[in-house]
């Protein structure tokens, strides 16, 4: 079995068909969210045979001008009154290539969901493009289990940070990337994810990213780490199923 531990199902035009297409293959789904309609929909996707949900809104959402508090009331009223349906809070974190503008807004609400996870017990999935030493010093204050940081391509003393601290690093498709394979290469393989992020378009793949494409980057993890393919897709599902008290 294989686990995409972070998908945007919610915004294929396809739904059935991607989930039909990742059943087929033995993949399960994680679906995070990205607004307050994502968190909506996603409830609609639930099934605790091959779809878990994770509730949230974006950086890139709560780093505008257009994000009323009144969004984040009902995105914690969603959170508080489905927890036990929930596997965490995602997607959210920090995105620095927004306008300055909003970047004290947008770090505010972060730590606002940071608090929520700690006191429901809820772990996150994490985004901190541009931003990834201002999210760890911030993460800092916290205690929260699962940490996950999704698609990790910051400094690299910070890798060495995580793995202290006990934070889960998924794997994107970008392994195939020099600066995104050295995640996959230091962190050891029991705190390895893995994940599509689709329907994120990657350069080598010519597409929008799906479910099955965690089944490459299972590979490449393998290659990478030098261990049989089927221990590590194996490791990577123990350790994600687990994790989230998923599919078991």
């Amino acid at each position: 079995m294989y686990f995409d531990v972070h998908c945007h199902l919610v915004q294929y035009p396809n739904i059935k068909e991607i989930i039909a297409e990742a059943k087929e293959n033995q993949i399960k789904i994680l679906s995070v969210s990205m607004n307050l309609q994502d968190n909506i929909k996603n409830l609609e996707l639930l099934d605790e045979k091959q779809v878990g949900i994770m509730f949230g809104i974006h950086p890139m959402i709560t780093g505008t001008r257009k994000f009323k508090h009144q969004m984040h009331e009902e995105v914690v009223e969603l959170i508080n009154h489905h927890k036990s349906k929930i596997a965490g809070i995602g997607e959210i974190g920090l995105d620095r290539s927004m306008h300055p503008k909003f970047f004290e807004k947008q770090e505010n609400y972060f730590k606002k969901y940071l608090e929520l996870a700690q006191d429901l017990k809820l772990g996150v999935t994490l985004h901190g493009r541009r931003a990834q030493p201002q999210l760890f010093a911030i993460l800092e204050n916290y205690e929260i289990h699962p940490t996950v940081i999704h698609w990790y391509y910051g400094p690299e003393n910070l890798i060495d940070v995580g793995i202290k601290r006990g934070y889960y690093f998924s794997i994107t498709p970008a392994i195939f990337y020099s600066p995104h394979k050295r995640v996959a290469e230091k962190v050891p393989l029991q705190k390895l994810l893995t994940e599509s992020d689709g329907p994120c378009p990657f350069e080598h793949l010519k597409r929008g990213s799906v479910p099955t494409d965690v089944i490459a980057v299972v590979q490449e993890i393998a290659k990478v780490k030098n261990l049989d393919v089927t221990y590590v897709k194996e490791e990577i599902f123990k350790t994600s199923t687990k994790l989230y008290q998923l599919f078991k």
